[in-house]
């Protein structure tokens, strides 16, 4: 599985939707996603295929870092679905 970082202002809904267990960075604009789509085209497709919403989406290669141990948990089990 991939994980990714989107931003997308005022995009809470279609992430909910979309992806229903991305975890929020920054409220309604800032999501890490688990996804086993292949790169960040294809995610960026996948959220706005019928939407103009701005998006920019980066796949995560590596990582490392200090935060809510929430956020590690999810990419601990994303990372682990294989």
């Amino acid at each position: 599985m991939n994980l990714f970082i989107i931003f997308m202002p005022n995009g809470k809904k279609l992430l909910a939707e979309r992806f229903p267990d991305a975890f929020v960075l920054e409220e309604d604009s800032l999501w890490v996603v688990g996804s086993d789509l292949p790169n960040s085209s294809s995610v960026k497709e996948h959220l706005t295929k019928y939407d103009a919403n701005s998006i920019v989406v980066t796949r995560i290669a590596d990582y490392h870092g200090f935060y809510d141990p929430a956020l590690w948990q999810k990419i601990n089990f994303w990372t682990s679905q294989h």
